[in-house]
């Protein structure tokens, strides 16, 4: 989207030196936090013979792809299927997920009474989708859960939903096939402010003000702390109480609940990149309305360097308190001597 100068910018000599950073926020109308990030994108141009290392005999254009040059890793691993034996290199496409599955793979078990290959089982993954169905987080999600079980995994989805059945945004219509648990944001959408629902609607990483999601960093604490609420009951739905790895992806209120409601729990977190958008954009500077900016950047921080088992606010305790793991007793607690 272009953005139109309100204001020209006076008149000056060809060799006089740029604009200062306030006459260009004059000029455009922008703040000088959006003003900073604008500038730090431009691209600077390189010479394909500027000297990259320190004896100064590497130049930046070896490092460019030659499109008609021959793949060394192709070659490769054309020359290791010639080494190999066949029954080492057979591969077997599953008819649900279309996933390759070498025969070779030490997570597989062979079975004689099936004559076939089967995964090792390894337990429970929950994975959790903060936001309803509407991007590329979707699409990964639903891809990494179908090849799961040929990983010993049996996957379970918690995900946000918006919309009806059969809407690319309903949840249980976009990961049909899987165990999914979903958390309708829909009914926020009745209300003037969405953040004022029971169940809030979802935030953003993003600041469209036109859009019913508000940007997290624009998220006061009751709202943001109903939907941590919202999501421990979640999670407990999908078994994250008995499960045996919770997959979070993105930094977002999820991730306060699985730290206070599943302390014990393992977690894996998996960035999409939208996160530190954001906190480049709160880092240069917020924009008017991003009343709670700082506030926001600490939270993702925090869930980001956290350790399990620790919530950003002194603990958990708001959820279901840990299980020991299956399989294992709980251990008495020790006795000091006196």
């Amino acid at each position: 989207m272009r953005t139109r100068f309100r204001k020209p910018l006076r008149s000056r000599p060809h060799s006089a030196a740029s604009p200062s950073l306030e006459e260009l926020a004059e000029a455009t109308g922008l703040p000088l936090g959006r003003v900073r990030q604008a500038l730090r994108c431009a691209e600077a141009s390189a010479s394909l013979n500027q000297a990259v290392s320190p004896d100064g005999d590497t130049e930046f254009a070896d490092f460019v792809a030659d499109p008609a040059a021959a793949d060394s890793a192709s070659r490769a691993g054309r020359a290791t299927l010639k080494r190999e034996p066949r029954s080492r290199c057979r591969v077997r496409l599953t008819d649900e997920n279309r996933t390759v599955q070498g025969a070779g793979d030490s997570g597989w078990m062979h079975h004689p009474e099936r004559g076939a290959h089967a995964p090792a089982a390894r337990g429970l993954v929950v994975s959790a989708l903060f936001f309803f169905p509407r991007g590329g987080s979707a699409q990964v999600i639903r891809s990494l859960a179908r090849a799961m079980p040929a990983a010993g995994w049996q996957p379970r989805l918690a995900a946000g939903s918006r919309g009806q059945p059969g809407e690319p945004t309903h949840a249980a219509s976009f990961f049909a096939g899987l165990d999914v648990h979903t958390l309708d944001y829909s009914p926020a959408l009745e209300l003037a402010e969405p953040l004022a629902a029971p169940v809030p609607f979802q935030p953003s990483y993003e600041d469209r003000p036109e859009a019913p999601d508000r940007i997290f960093a624009a998220v006061a604490e009751p709202a943001y702390e109903r939907l941590v609420t919202a999501w421990i009951e979640l999670l407990a739905r999908a078994g994250a109480g008995t499960a045996d790895l919770l997959h979070l992806h993105h930094l977002t209120p999820a991730n306060e609940a699985a730290a206070r409601g599943f302390p014990a729990l393992p977690v894996l977190g998996q960035l999409h990149g939208t996160e530190l958008a954001m906190l480049r954009m709160i880092e240069a500077g917020a924009p008017p309305g991003w009343g709670y900016a700082q506030d926001g950047g600490r939270r993702l921080r925090a869930w980001a360097l956290r350790p399990p088992g620790r919530a950003a606010r002194g603990g958990g305790g708001r959820g279901p308190p840990a299980r020991p793991r299956a399989g294992k007793a709980a251990r008495p607690p020790e006795r000091r001597r006196a």
